[in-house]
């Protein structure tokens, strides 16, 4: 039973979505401003999951968010009026878990829900295999695993910290670059003072240590003079048989001489079954040996960083690995060696795996809604067709038809947005093409009128796609019944381009009957021109109209992320 809150100004719609996840067998509690939500948190259980209004009124649905995401440490989807799924960059800013269309019935709800509860719980257990603690990072000295050359092949967090390099750049140095001696085997194994350089210039005295792992490979051991516990070698040793990395050091001719625990007990052979074995066929799985031979090839020196491969153990079990190797000359090629430390990737990938197919299934989900919408709009307007086919009223027929045409607008996006490869946006210019279209064929008129269209390529999200859809809708409509009244032939011109500031500018204009005074001055706009003017302000727009020379001339500036 998931517990889940609601934080939503519309009471109506809140009590839409508390039936569809009651039915789920989910339990439900509201808030209706953030004040309330805080307040509510702080004393009151904690919650599984918060679904919160993405344009929350006089409050930001972002700042809101970002409180309960750290504060309460709860996975927050944003409810929104719009199917594209709307980002708006302060929402990018915010960890959250998806987007629910505040329309969709019960199941793609419910169903969303639970694909988010299920992509939490992953990215949970994912986390903490991430922060398992071993006793090789969790050390009060700094431990550094290098070979004859200097070369630096792992260190612990503590070498981080005093140093100040991160473990990556670590990687790519050499013992010399941190004032340290390029031989190891010449520090021996009682204690030696050495001034470290660290990432910010500053240098401080260390004393160091170090214990053979085997002939050609050293732990060091590095603490400050004040530090005066000693490891002994076999407490060096056993570092490297805790290093959680696959670790094996090879020949020339690509057999293994040594390996730590963590590759014994992955791999299933004790450690005298593994060393003179061949690395590539014993260690490495059929289908990508060819792949870490040529990775391998110690005549030439190479050097390898985060490779992905498939190992096999004993009993064929296989496993995904990450290969960072270096070959090391001595300066007798037989004598030419490398080491190889595999880091596994199995759980990380499998969880990857998951993931993206949940996220898949958000879409899925999406994808249905707008099947599922643009099926209903059909419906609605077949029965509103049934209805202007009935009726005589002229008055009736003109709205009907008028309602028909809004609908028609909204269904054109769902089946383009069902059927395009990005249901998200939509291109500007082919939904305007299609309606100028149909609204061509469905205005009967005794005037020759020439369309001029000129648009430019403008993808958008659906929410702004709607809007501009039925902005069009009806001023070009308007011009089509008011404008050529009594006139032989007219023109009509549509324009839209986007701006340098992101803003999209739309002008609509005929050569039709001037629009009178009380239109100009806005005193007597209809319900097409209000609803033009409502949806240009909701965007932080403008509407404008004037009769220019002889043209009537609608502009409108409108706001798009």
């Amino acid at each position: 039973m998931t517990k889940i809150h609601i934080i939503e100004n519309d009471g109506a719609r809140s009590l839409t979505l508390k039936s569809a996840m009651e039915k789920s067998g989910n339990v439900f509690t509201y808030s209706d401003n953030g004040r309330q939500a805080i307040e509510y948190f702080k004393s009151n259980s904690p919650d599984d999951l918060v679904l919160m209004d993405i344009n929350l009124k006089d409050e930001s649905s972002a700042d809101l968010a970002g409180q309960i995401t750290s504060s309460y440490g709860l996975p927050v989807i944003f409810l929104t009026e719009n199917s594209g799924i709307p980002i708006p960059e302060n929402i990018r800013q915010v960890k959250n878990y998806g987007f629910i269309y505040k329309n969709s019935d019960e199941y793609a709800v419910s169903t969303m829900v639970k694909k988010t509860l299920e992509l939490l719980e992953l990215q949970n257990k994912s986390a903490e295999r991430s922060i398992e603690i071993k006793d090789f990072e969790s050390a009060e000295c700094g431990i550094i695993f290098t070979d004859s050359s200097g070369t630096i092949h792992s260190v612990n967090s503590f070498v981080e910290k005093l140093t100040g390099y991160t473990k990556y750049e670590l990687l790519k140095m050499n013992l010399n670059a941190l004032g340290l001696w390029n031989n190891p085997a010449e520090f021996g194994n009682s204690d030696m003072k050495f001034p470290l350089k660290c990432k910010d210039k500053s240098v401080k005295q260390i004393t160091v240590c170090t214990a053979d792992i085997d002939k050609n490979h050293v732990m060091i051991i590095i603490r400050r003079p004040q530090n005066d516990n000693k490891l002994n070698e076999s407490q060096l040793r056993l570092f490297f048989e805790m290093e959680p990395d696959y670790c094996y050091v090879i020949d020339v001719d690509g057999k293994i001489l040594n390996a730590n625990s963590s590759a014994l007990n992955i791999l299933g052979y004790s450690r005298d079954e593994l060393i003179g074995q061949p690395v590539i066929t014993t260690v490495f799985s059929p289908e990508c040996r060819d792949k870490a031979e040529k990775l391998l090839n110690l005549a030439d020196k190479c050097h390898t960083e985060n490779k992905e491969l498939t190992i096999i153990s004993k009993n064929g079990e296989k496993r995904t690995i990450l290969l960072t190797s270096t070959g090391v000359s001595t300066g007798n090629e037989e004598n030419n060696y490398a080491v190889l430390i595999q880091h596994d990737i199995t759980e990380r990938k499998l969880f990857d795996e998951k993931i993206s197919n949940l996220l898949n299934q958000q879409e899925l989900i999406m994808r249905e809604i707008h099947h599922r919408v643009k099926n209903d709009m059909n419906a609605i307007q077949s029965l509103l067709v049934l209805q202007y086919n009935s009726t005589r009223n002229m008055e009736t027929k003109n709205a009907l038809r008028d309602a028909n045409s809004r609908i028609s607008i909204m269904r054109n996006i769902y089946s383009k947005l069902y059927t395009h490869d990005d249901f998200k946006k939509i291109s500007l210019r082919d939904l305007i093409t299609e309606l100028i279209n149909e609204i061509q064929m469905s205005y009967e008129t005794t005037a020759v009128i020439q369309h001029k269209v000129e648009l430019s390529e403008i993808y958008i999200e659906s929410k702004f796609a709607f809007r501009i859809g039925i902005i069009i809708n009806e001023l070009i409509t308007n011009s089509y019944k008011h404008s050529f009244t009594g006139r032989p032939y007219g023109d009509i011109s549509t324009k839209i381009s986007r701006n340098p500031d992101n803003s999209i500018n739309l002008v609509v204009s005929n050569n039709g009957i001037p629009v009178d005074d009380k239109i100009l001055s806005r005193e007597n706009f209809g319900f097409g021109l209000n609803l033009v003017n409502t949806l240009a302000v909701q965007n932080g727009g403008s509407f404008t109209i004037s009769n220019d020379n002889g043209s009537i001339r609608f502009e409108i500036i409108f706001i798009s992320d």
